[in-house]
């Protein structure tokens, strides 16, 4: 049977914008169990409240008794630890930093293929439409079909 506690813990995973299996995770439990403590079939311990007040800062008070807000602090203020922060910004940036690589190389291999064009058309540019087609790219040309350099960059 369902009681306050049990609740309460509802009403914050629905807060919070949490799936069951989201917020196990998140406070180390079992789908199944969070599911259990939702319908009343299992009482909540006091461990799994500590873990939800350290990973949510909920007031504990207002999730055992039903006493006080919600949070302790704003919910803006309230995210994960400063060192999951440092990790996932570490990553992005690394992830970033390759993709301004692999986007420089990509650039320096079109410049090296414009000049090859531009070296054997001299300067009557080819029609690369048909070429384009049979690759299924879409690329738009001028009428002319002369391209720059910055337009072959755009494709």
């Amino acid at each position: 049977m369902e009681n306050g506690v049990n609740q309460r813990f509802k009403i914050l995973r629905g807060y919070l914008g949490l799936e069951q299996d989201a917020m196990a995770d998140k406070i180390l439990l079992k789908r199944q169990t969070v599911s259990a403590i939702e319908t009343g079939r299992q009482k909540i311990t006091g461990p799994t409240i500590d873990l939800i007040h350290k990973e949510f800062g909920v007031n504990k008070a207002w999730l055992i008794e039903g006493i006080g807000e919600m949070f302790e602090k704003d919910k803006s203020e309230i995210s994960k630890s400063p060192e999951w922060r440092d990790e996932a910004y570490t990553e992005v940036k690394s992830k970033n930093s390759l993709l301004e690589q692999q986007l420089e190389a990509a650039r320096k291999e079109l410049d090296r293929a414009w000049a090859m064009v531009k070296y054997f058309a001299g300067d009557k540019i080819p029609n690369f439409n048909s070429a384009f087609e049979k690759a299924g790219l879409q690329i738009m040309l001028p009428i002319n079909n002369s391209l720059s350099r910055a337009q072959v960059g755009k494709c």
